[in-house]
């Protein structure tokens, strides 16, 4: 018996010493186990009884998890949006391609995190929200400047690429139907509110932490309430390089949860303003086709080289 309480006492000593603490804004600290960061609230079991139900906590009353490992979370979440702080990465990085070189092509793959991509594959449809704009860099410094006179240029480019190449490759791979409609008013409202100074004589580099406060940004605007949304994120129009880069973009358009990121360059070329740089968009989406959704050499060779 004496055995049986010892083994009781430890056991209760090491779990309270393995728990997680949620520190309230208003001072109190609740002791518990953290089930799921959402978007709006916290998910967690009492650290007393973890067998028993799910409570909620909205990120507005949080201060501070200090978690069992000693990592901390502060929040700071505004209680008159929906989320355009925080989105917590939960889910650990499985892949991170550095550079990844295409065969028979001067593009290559720059960073592919699969968060949560079975997530995208069981959706039953996607809403595909079209291209954001808002952080595109033209890198030419010939046209440093001229801004407000070719703002005329992202429809077009919009126009062109959407009206060749609709995502009907990237429809067929996941065997999805695209809600295309979704992009129309989000496009107008902002996805093509771009920087003031977006010609510049130096590249851009958006990284996965830009893409999450991008999606958050993202929340405030969009309609839907269930499903899984697509964004293509266009970092930049590089002249010196001749490319396009463009972050394909898969997120849960109820929770703001970054599922599947993955930047891909297209060589840009052809005659024409327009053209020039639509062909960089196409031969970028083209890449992410390859290296994403054909896992063979022979079908990523296929792939860059078909007609759109």
């Amino acid at each position: 018996m004496k055995k049986l309480l010892l083994i009781i006492a430890i056991t209760s000593y090491l779990f309270s010493n393995a728990q997680d603490v949620i520190i309230k804004k208003d001072g109190n600290e609740l002791k518990v186990k953290v089930i799921e960061i959402a978007l709006d609230n916290v998910k967690y079991k009492k650290a007393d009884n973890i067998d028993g139900p799910l409570y909620n906590i909205s990120k507005n009353e949080i201060f501070m998890i200090k978690y069992q490992n000693g990592d901390k979370d502060v929040f700071n979440v505004s209680s008159d949006k929906k989320n355009t702080a925080i989105v917590k990465k939960t889910v650990p990085i499985i892949k991170d391609v550095e550079k990844y070189n295409i065969p028979n092509s001067k593009s290559m793959i720059v960073f592919d995190y699969q968060l949560n991509k079975q997530k995208v594959f069981d959706a039953n449809s996607i809403f595909y929200y079209g291209f954001d704009f808002s952080n595109m860099i033209l890198v030419n410094s010939k046209k440093i400047g001229q801004e407000q006179k070719m703002n005329k240029y992202f429809t077009a480019w919009l126009s062109d690429f959407e009206g060749v190449v609709p995502f009907k490759k990237i429809k067929h791979y996941l065997k999805k139907d695209f809600l295309i409609n979704v992009k129309t008013n989000i496009q107008s409202r902002y996805f093509i509110n771009t920087k003031k100074n977006w010609i510049a004589s130096s590249d851009n580099n958006i990284d996965i932490d830009d893409v999450f406060s991008l999606v958050g940004e993202y929340m405030n605007v969009i309609n839907e309430k269930k499903g899984i949304g697509l964004v293509g994120i266009v970092e930049s129009f590089n002249k010196s390089e001749e490319r396009v880069s463009i972050i394909f973009t898969f997120f849960d358009v109820e929770t703001g949860e970054v599922l599947w990121v993955t930047k891909a360059k297209g060589k840009s070329g052809g005659k024409g303003f327009t053209r020039h740089w639509t062909i960089g968009m196409m031969e970028s989406l083209r890449n992410y086709i390859a290296y994403s959704y054909k896992p063979t050499t022979k079908e990523i060779y296929k792939s860059i080289n078909e007609n759109p």
